[in-house]
């Protein structure tokens, strides 16, 4: 009886619903712990890259590696502090990515190419990371300059029922899912294949996250929101990195 007087609570009309409308991050009062990513040498003389969501292993010797289902990535070192790196999906070029360490090793600039389409110009931009980890070389952990300004800078909701629409309306990345339901895919560019998200009731205003990669679970969390309405704060970890909690917090639009 509890369960069910929750979920009419939260489920009430969608009109009506505080979880609904378009959602702006504050960078002031968000927080991302530890790297984007690390990079370490296997055993096997191979290099590993790990972003807390998948991890993969290659070499840059210009063959082609797997990523991810249906991804490949392969990198060449025209340097000694350069490295230039493709990445395909199902065989097609979607990323090709120019690597460039500072001259004291301490910062790491990543000039990204993304291939929208055959019709429509290539997308670039340049990533500034430092380093948190490691003391030479590409091997260590490297942590976004202005991570959180790099991130969706806006969150959209939108609850009819039981079925909620969860966006990125800028990156045109979403999920619509039924809460308490199945597992569903989250899609849209630069998604790897076999992401899904599951969302469930907690309380009127909280709901349970949980992210998967292929049937593995990648990180969880949960979105509160404030008594009046205004403030919507998601907080989530990596299921290996428990103590290492992001933080985001939202303000109504």
């Amino acid at each position: 009886m509890l369960a069910s007087a929750v979920s009419l609570g939260i489920l009430s009309c969608h009109q009506s619903s505080p979880w609904n409308g378009s959602w702006k991050l504050i960078p002031s009062e968000s927080s991302v712990p530890g790297p984007n990513f690390t990079i370490t040498l296997a055993p096997t003389g191979e290099f590993q890259t790990d972003n807390g969501t998948y991890s993969y292993r290659y070499r840059c010797d210009g063959k082609e590696y797997p990523m991810a289902p249906g991804y490949t990535t392969s990198c060449k070192r025209t340097g000694a502090f350069v490295i230039d790196s493709t990445t395909k999906k199902n065989g097609a070029v979607v990323t090709t990515a120019h690597w460039a360490l500072s001259s004291d090793e301490a910062s790491l600039h990543i000039k990204l190419t993304a291939v929208q389409s055959q019709q429509r110009p290539l997308k670039t931009k340049e990533v500034v990371y430092e380093r948190v980890s490691g003391s030479a070389g590409f091997i260590g952990g490297w942590r976004e300059l202005n991570r959180l300004e790099t991130r969706p800078q806006l969150l959209a909701l939108m609850l009819h029922g039981r079925d909620l629409h969860y966006a990125f309306p800028k990156e045109g990345q979403h999920v619509d899912l039924t809460l308490d339901g199945p597992d569903a895919a989250w899609q849209g560019p630069g998604v790897p294949p076999g992401v899904t998200v599951a969302i469930k009731t907690m309380d009127h205003d909280e709901l349970l996250i949980l992210r998967k990669l292929n049937g593995q679970t990648v990180n969880q969390g949960s979105m509160k929101i404030s008594a009046d309405g205004r403030t919507l704060v998601e907080e989530f970890w990596s299921t290996d990195r428990p103590n290492l909690k992001t933080i985001l917090v939202y303000e109504k639009q």
